[in-house]
């Protein structure tokens, strides 16, 4: 591992561990790093939002390392839980089965399971993708409070296939119609030779912590869609509820 990752690591993790902010000083005699080599980085994770300051030349973790760390957390938890249903699922819609947790702060990773005769039987390892770009993170931030929704809407929307739409009121429209339907689809966006839709997998607060999605080659399919989107609904719902979500009225999936 490279030197200033290193530095970085344990830098992260003297703060992570300390029950109050830290001085430079500090944090150069516990981690045995020059104080210049400490300032200088505390510098560039400050402006990359790795770490906040007090203004009095103390510094602590940012929001958003906790947020890093609980995806990853959660991408352990999801798998585990979602498998068996995920076999399952696998020899009844005929497609690649994905899972899918969000990135901090604007990707989502997605694994692909490999299925043979209806059964799974491996799976990829987990690539990394921008957000809004597919089925299965547009359906992971339409579950996202509105505030967090506007902030993924105001970044750089990349465009990666000449179908992939950026527009933010276009896409807006459609979050809010994802959340109504309960489904995200999409149409060669990500890869010109893809298509699909997903699921979400819902928490305990109601927001989407990974969705399945199933994709095949080729334009969309609506007939398939409609054909197989019951399904998958079901057996998200039962993935949701292991993972501590309950609907409003608090009546228990069958």
């Amino acid at each position: 591992m490279p030197a200033a990752a290193v530095r970085t690591l344990t830098v992260l993790s003297v703060l992570a561990t300390s029950d109050e902010p830290l001085t430079v000083a500090q944090i150069a005699s516990r981690t045995n790093i020059a104080r210049a080599s400490v300032s200088r980085l505390l510098d560039s994770l400050r402006d990359e939002g790795g770490v906040t300051t007090d203004g009095s030349g103390r510094y602590a973790p940012s929001l958003a390392l906790w947020s890093i760390g609980a995806a990853a957390l959660n991408r352990l938890s999801v798998r585990d839980i979602a498998f068996p249903y995920l076999t399952d699922i696998s020899g009844r819609i005929p497609a690649h089965v994905t899972l899918s947790v969000p990135e901090f702060p604007r990707a989502v990773a997605i694994e692909t399971w490999h299925t043979v005769g209806g059964h799974l039987m491996s799976r990829f390892p987990s690539r990394t993708f921008p957000l809004l770009t597919n089925a299965a993170g547009r359906v992971i931030a339409a579950y996202e409070c509105e505030a967090r929704r506007e902030e993924l809407l105001r970044g750089p929307i990349e465009r990666r296939t000449p179908y992939t739409r950026t527009d933010p009121d276009e896409l807006r429209a459609e979050l809010g119609l994802i959340r109504q339907q309960g489904y995200a689809v999409i149409d060669r966006e990500a890869s010109e030779d893809l298509s699909g839709f997903a699921v979400p997998l819902l928490g305990p607060d109601g927001t989407a912590v990974a969705s399945v999605g199933f994709g095949r080659t080729g334009a969309l399919d609506p007939a398939f869609v409609q054909a197989h989107v019951p399904v998958a609904l079901g057996v998200a719902e039962r993935i949701s509820w292991e993972l501590g979500w309950r609907p409003r009225n608090d009546s228990r999936v069958s």
